[in-house]
């Protein structure tokens, strides 16, 4: 499992995108994106910590592998201001 500081850890770090506060100009939508995607797996590790019953269908697993892929790619895209 997951220690409730790594769990803190992990939504500041989604919040400091949400936060875009070091964006370029007209870049927070694409900050904003990342922290979406972030939380969204945020999520799906919570609920792979914590539900001893989770079993992902095919089409599950591959929407999170293609979730944190989208989210990697759209990170090093950013640009700060």
């Amino acid at each position: 499992g997951i220690s409730g500081a790594d769990t803190r850890f992990h939504r500041q770090v989604w919040r400091h995108y949400d936060d875009a506060a070091i964006a370029a100009p007209g870049a927070r939508d694409q900050w904003r994106t990342v922290a979406m995607l972030g939380r969204s797996l945020l999520e799906q590790r919570t609920r792979a910590d914590y539900d001893a019953g989770v079993q992902w269908s095919r089409h599950e697993f591959r929407d999170i592998v293609h979730t944190a892929r989208n989210a990697v790619t759209r990170i090093a895209a950013l640009t700060t201001g």
